[in-house]
């Protein structure tokens, strides 16, 4: 599966635009007939062609947009968790239902206007038929006018979801807001990071890459999701966080001791334990930040009260002088190095 399901989704424009180009093409090349022994049989030729062109043209604009759309249900369980979040399926199914039902009126037209022209006599007869050719042409668009505009929006929607790449370990960042998840991303990927938006959160969610013993691995922060305790979410966001289960081979749960984030310890291990049961089958590391601000007897009280729920590793770390930054990589490495163990292949790795 490429890692941008939706690259292929076509661009959606107005129907009127579509007509508008169509129509140019048919004056512009209906010229191009060769030449015939009389007047009539060249316009005859010429019409003919208007209409091929036309409706060819607009036939296959149509075909390669219902083609271009991925199949909601064959996606992987991550976008497809997400895209029932953003599309109903069955509906973006019945518009693209009426639009290739309505290729096959445009292709019936286009034949029985030719005809009708390779039967006429008159030149201005064989006129009136391509025009009337034209007029039906844009009533059926006309009526799929509703239908081009719901996959314009659905076309956004999607296109605006998150790259995740599947064939990568994923190492996902959680904890309150200011705890030192954007330091810490910036840390280990630099400030390559790419932004995009995720489902009913109204900030970017950021995703970079670093690389360890041959193998890419992408960090991904999503503030707005994983930053606040479970029962305070809706249903749709609920769904949103069962994505993000879908590609999470690490957690990194950050807490700051010394609370300078405004967030009472309290308040931040009762989240941590929230996330953890969660994302029960994840393996979970706690990394205690800020440990450069504390002095060392309140830094060592302070660790005292911190657990992993999950029996994982638990590092003390800055984000802001770097301390311990080797500890935390090695610690990820045996993490996933044992998830790779228990799935071999799992992941795209890069040639020595």
């Amino acid at each position: 599966m490429p890692e941008d399901p939706f690259k292929e989704f076509k661009y959606v424009p107005k129907t009127s635009e579509i007509l508008e180009a169509a129509f140019n093409r048919a004056n512009k090349m209906a010229g191009k007939v060769g030449k015939k022994p009389t007047h009539v049989m060249r316009v005859k030729k010429s019409e003919i062609r208007r209409i091929e062109i036309a409706f060819d043209y607009t036939i296959d604009y149509l075909a390669g947009i219902v083609s271009s759309v991925p199949d909601l249900g064959r996606l992987s369980k991550f976008y497809v968790d997400l895209a029932q979040i953003l599309v109903d399926n069955d509906l973006l199914r019945k518009k693209l239902g009426r639009i290739s039902g309505n290729i096959k009126v445009l292709d019936k037209l286009k034949r029985e206007h030719i005809s009708k022209v390779s039967a006429a006599s008159g030149l201005n007869v064989m006129k009136g038929i391509r025009k009337q050719a034209f007029g039906r042409m844009k009533s059926v668009l006309d009526r799929l006018e509703g239908d081009f505009k719901y996959l314009r929006a659905t076309r956004k929607k999607l296109k605006s979801l998150p790259v995740i790449h599947e064939s990568l370990p994923a190492i996902v960042l959680a904890g309150y807001p200011n705890v030192g998840k954007t330091s810490c991303i910036n840390n280990l990927c630099g400030s390559k990071l790419k932004v995009a938006q995720y489902p009913f959160t109204t900030k970017e969610i950021s995703i970079g890459l670093f690389e360890r013993n041959f193998q890419k691995i992408q960090v991904i922060d999503t503030p707005g999701i994983l930053d606040r305790p479970m029962k305070k979410r809706n249903k749709i966001e609920l769904q949103a966080i069962l994505a993000i289960q879908e590609i999470a081979d690490l957690m990194l749960f950050l807490i700051d001791p010394s609370q300078h984030s405004g967030f009472p310890l309290p308040a931040q291990l009762a989240l941590l334990d929230s996330i953890s049961k969660a994302f029960s089958t994840t393996p979970m590391m706690v990394i205690i930040n800020k440990i450069d601000v504390l002095d060392a007897g309140t830094l060592e009280k302070m660790c005292r009260k911190i657990r992993n729920p999950t029996g994982g590793a638990i590092v003390r770390y800055s984000a802001k002088t770097r301390e311990n930054e080797l500890e935390m990589l090695e610690a990820i490495d045996k993490v996933l190095q044992k998830r790779q163990e228990g799935d071999p292949g799992k992941w795209k790795t890069l040639k020595t």
